[in-house]
């Protein structure tokens, strides 16, 4: 405040000052205010943005019927799933191939049924192979099982692979089993050996010796009468101590991990 004369009073109302202890402007107030409410409808905006994006990215799903969506956007669907190997992402053309294998004859590679085997080829599980010669219209009837054995082979040692080492090993016995199974009315007879078919990399050769021993006699029975996927393991090796199922193989992850994954 300061005088002029007698009568003449001039007040002047500082709001701030340049000591740092004084308060700041109203005007600096008003504008970081404002400031924060526009970082706020920025972000906002671009959260919207993002999930229109994603929406859209999606929108080739129309239908819980996998009939109903195309074959590039079931494609797309296995991209972004780890159904590799150690949860690794499979190539996207094999993610095409498995999307028009499903269309093709109905099996889910999401449930097993079909897989890529090591050459890059496609191959079929036990119950994918059901699925598909129920699809042809061929008559299956219950398979009977009888375990067999035969002398171990002379200087044979099998490897099976535990914690990350190589155990070798041998038995007194070999074992094996026999399946007999009605395809179209007619009886076919397989054996299974355990020395031609043990897969050192699937830990189930061993802890479930039996039980793989049923499934690859049923599968190969199959196989024999009514022709489907007869070269499948001639095209293919099977014995590899890496192939171990549906997700026996490494494929090349992508370079750039799919989108929505970090």
């Amino acid at each position: 405040m300061t005088i002029d004369g007698p009568t003449n009073v001039n007040m002047q109302l500082d709001t701030g000052g340049d000591s740092a202890s004084s308060p700041p402007k109203l005007r600096d107030v008003t504008q970081a205010a404002q400031l924060a409410k526009d970082m706020i409808a920025l972000e906002q905006a671009a959260q919207t943005q993002q999930k229109t994006l994603k929406d859209g990215e999606w929108s080739g799903v129309t239908s819980y019927d996998w009939r109903q969506v195309p074959p590039p956007v079931l494609a797309k669907l296995y991209s972004q799933l780890p159904m590799g190997p150690k949860q690794t992402y499979l190539p996207m053309a094999q993610c095409f191939a498995l999307a028009m294998e499903y269309f093709e004859t109905g099996k889910n590679p999401l449930k097993g049924h079909v897989y890529i085997l090591p050459s890059g080829r496609l191959g079929t599980s036990l119950e994918g192979l059901l699925i598909e010669l129920k699809n042809k219209g061929v008559v299956i009837g219950k398979p009977k099982y009888e375990r067999d054995t035969r002398k171990w082979p002379a200087g044979l040692l099998l490897e099976r692979f535990d914690n990350r080492q190589t155990v070798p090993f041998k038995m007194d016995e070999e074992p094996g089993m026999t399946v007999t199974v009605s395809i179209d009315g007619e009886d076919v007879t397989y054996t299974c050996w355990l020395t031609e078919w043990f897969m050192g990399g699937n830990p189930n050769w061993w802890s479930r010796m039996d039980w793989m021993l049923r499934v690859r006699a049923f599968m190969n029975a199959l196989k024999l009468g009514s022709g489907v996927g007869i070269s499948e393991e001639i095209a293919d090796d099977g014995g590899s101590k890496e192939s171990t199922g549906p997700h026996a193989i490494e494929p090349k992850s992508p370079v750039r991990l799919p989108s929505g994954r970090q």
